[in-house]
C-alpha cells in the first residue's frame, strides 16, 4: 500500500471532494487527482479562471458512484479493483470523462476476458458508445473463434439473433468466419433475398404515394 493509498483508506489529508451524480461523495486529494486525472490536471490548474479551481468539491453530474469508486480504488493503488458486468459501464464512463488512460485498458482486458455468447450483443454496443474500435475488432475475432456463428447459422437461431443485432454486422461477421460454407451461402442468400423484399416494399409506397398526389 502506497502512503497516498493509506491516506485515502484513512480519509487522512483530504482536501478535495467529489460528489457524484446520485450524491455520494468522495473525500480525495486535490494534488494527486490533478497527477492522476488529464480532466482534473485541466481543471485544477491554477493558470485557469474555472471555479472548481477556486472551491474544494466538484459535483461531477454525469458520474455515479457505482461508476466512480473504483476507478478512485485503481488511481489510488488498489490492486483489487471491483470491476464487474453490472458496473462495466458506469466505470467506463467514469475513467473516459476523467481521462484516466490507464483505467480505461483495464476495462478494456475486462471486456476481453468476460465477452462470451450472452452477453456479446450488450458489449460490442458499450464498445461502440465509447469509440473502442480495436475492442469491438478483438470481441467480434473471439466470438467467431467460438464457433458461436456456426450454431447461429447451422441451427435455427437466426431470426432470433437478428432480432437483437444489427443485420448488416452480422453480414460482416459470417463472411469473417469459417461457418460451414453450405450454410454461410444459404444465409447470404436469404439476405440478399430480404433486401430485395425491402427494396419492392419501399418502391411501392413511393409508387403509392406519388400516385396519391398525381
Amino acid at each position: 500500500m502506497n502512503r497516498f493509498q493509506e491516506f485515502w483508506s484513512n480519509s487522512e489529508f483530504c482536501d478535495y471532494s467529489i460528489t457524484t451524480c446520485d450524491d455520494v461523495v468522495f473525500n480525495v486529494h486535490k494534488t494527486y487527482m490533478a497527477a492522476v486525472s488529464d480532466y482534473f490536471y485541466a481543471m485544477l490548474n491554477s493558470s485557469n479562471e474555472m471555479i472548481e479551481s477556486q472551491t474544494n468539491s466538484i459535483k461531477l453530474w454525469n458520474v455515479t458512484s457505482l461508476g466512480l469508486s473504483p476507478v478512485l480504488d485503481f488511481v489510488y493503488g488498489k490492486v483489487d479493483i471491483n470491476l464487474t458486468i453490472a458496473n462495466i459501464t458506469d466505470v467506463l464512463n467514469a475513467a473516459s470523462m476523467l481521462q484516466i488512460k490507464e483505467m480505461f485498458r483495464k476495462c478494456q482486458s475486462f471486456l476481453f476476458d468476460n465477452v462470451d455468447e450472452e452477453n456479446y450483443i450488450e458489449m460490442r454496443k458499450l464498445c461502440s458508445q465509447f469509440s473502442m474500435i480495436d475492442t469491438v475488432n478483438v470481441l467480434d475475432i473471439k466470438i467467431i473463434e467460438s464457433g458461436f456463428l456456426n450454431k447461429i447459422v447451422s441451427g435455427e437461431q437466426v431470426d432470433e439473433y437478428l432480432a437483437v443485432v444489427d443485420e448488416e454486422l452480422f453480414l460482416k461477421l459470417i463472411m469473417k468466419s469459417s461457418v460451414n460454407p453450405v450454410a454461410k451461402n444459404t444465409y447470404i442468400n436469404m439476405h440478399l433475398q430480404r433486401r430485395l423484399l425491402n427494396l419492392v416494399s419501399i418502391c411501392t409506397t413511393m409508387h403509392s404515394f406519388c400516385f396519391a398526389f398525381c
